[in-house]
């Protein structure tokens, strides 16, 4: 019946997903250390993430939560310094978008 076929199949679903997930984060993080580090620091990386992926199970979810935000949070810091740097120039390109619009040197699409 429905009401127990419904649970197996979100399981399978679930660790579909997870699975997916882990394969996708280890690929982005790959090429992320390499062009950060070179391609001698990747196998650094592979140890840390499958030491993480060991961990994740056995620690509590409080912890897996906590460090799994701390990171997102560690990936922010270089976006955020990233967007203060090239804010003049992205002033500046507005500023010609603005004007060239005003001056009717933009083409208008109805």
């Amino acid at each position: 019946s429905v009401g127990t076929t419904m649970p197996t199949l979100l399981t399978i679903a679930a660790v579909i997903f997870a699975y997916s997930t882990i394969i996708s984060w280890s690929y982005y993080g790959e090429r992320a250390t390499e062009f950060l580090f070179g391609r001698k620091a990747i196998k650094f990386y592979q140890c840390f993430y499958i030491l993480v992926i060991v961990l994740g199970p056995v620690l509590s979810l409080e912890n897996v939560i906590n460090f799994s935000d701390l990171m997102i949070l560690s990936m922010a810091f270089p976006n955020i310094i990233g967007l203060l740097i090239l804010a003049p120039k992205l002033k500046g390109l507005t500023e010609d978008y603005v004007a060239r619009l005003k001056a009717g040197n933009m083409q208008e699409y109805k």
